[in-house]
């Protein structure tokens, strides 16, 4: 279990209305925000004996708990320490990491075809950090999350990356989340405490 202060969380967001992007705070080591997701990334590293797992899934139980600031935050804490990660935006109903040049690729079109998943990759501008988009919208995406195909786009994957990160949607109405966790080596699942008015990872 894992708790980040709200206050550290919503500093960012303060602070983006002045100008500063996240990013920039993620990447300045006094920061607030980035102290407290380095934090939550050594825990993730020693929740196992094999240390940050390869696989990992991120989401909340409800929306707007803090999973795509938390997967952003860890793929670049990682890619920081020189780390190779991919994220992977497999929030697929309402994807956070839109690319509109390149619309056709992403997580969506590769389960819907043989494609070559490294042919769905994007490099962002922070070095050892890739980016897979959503792709284009499904009609229901629980339909095309099949666990076999998934597991093979991660296998294909793995070879080529450190961690591979996928922001998946909320676990309440949905059961996208269930299914891609099913072949996830970890999941870390964000929801906030009213009593402590923080964000918790378990």
């Amino acid at each position: 279990l894992h708790r980040v202060d709200r206050r550290q969380r919503q500093m960012c967001i303060r602070d983006r209305d002045k100008g500063a992007e996240l990013s920039d705070e993620l990447a300045d080591p006094h920061s607030e925000i980035y102290e407290a997701y380095a934090n939550l990334r050594t825990t993730l590293q020693l929740s196992t004996a094999g240390g940050f797992p390869q696989t990992l899934l991120v989401t909340s139980a409800n929306p707007e708990e803090g999973k795509s600031t938390t997967s952003y935050s860890l793929a670049a804490q990682l890619a920081t320490v020189g780390k190779r990660v991919l994220l992977i935006d497999a929030d697929m109903r309402k994807p956070t990491f839109s690319v509109d040049q390149h619309a056709e690729i992403g997580l969506a079109s590769l389960l819907t075809t043989k494609g070559i998943a490294r042919e769905h990759i994007l490099q962002t501008s922070q070095e050892g950090m890739f980016l897979m988009p959503s792709g284009p919208t499904p009609p229901n995406p629980a339909n095309i999350i099949v666990p076999t195909r998934l597991e093979r786009i991660l296998a294909e994957l793995r070879p080529h990356f450190d961690a591979i990160v996928l922001d998946a949607p909320p676990t309440l109405g949905f059961a996208d989340a269930l299914l891609l966790g099913s072949v996830c080596q970890g999941t870390c699942l964000l929801y906030t405490s009213d009593a402590a008015d923080d964000l918790l990872c378990v």
